[in-house]
């Protein structure tokens, strides 16, 4: 689903990237295509990134937190080899 944030066709990135946030909307990489399909010059595509954003109800705070800091989420750390540390004792 990734890779199809990537499309050149801005209707298929935009349903990628609101894909990508219903299940994580933490994920930075698919913030970022939710906050470009914002300012993109076709009216629809705007209308269809401001439905998505809305459709993330309190969710929406997250995606622009994670836009913010650019930080990789944690499953893009793993996607990196990255791996989490471990808690505290």
């Amino acid at each position: 689903m990734e890779t199809l944030t990537e499309d050149p066709n801005a209707r298929v990135r935009l349903t990628a990237a609101g894909a990508l946030l219903a299940v994580e909307a933490g994920d930075s990489h698919a913030g970022a295509v939710l906050m470009e399909a914002l300012a993109d010059p076709t009216p629809r595509v705007r209308e269809a990134a401001f439905d998505v954003f809305e459709s993330l109800g309190d969710q929406g705070a997250l995606v622009l937190e994670a836009v913010q800091k650019g930080e990789p989420t944690e499953t893009e750390d793993q996607d990196q080899g990255v791996k989490p540390e471990a808690p505290a004792l």
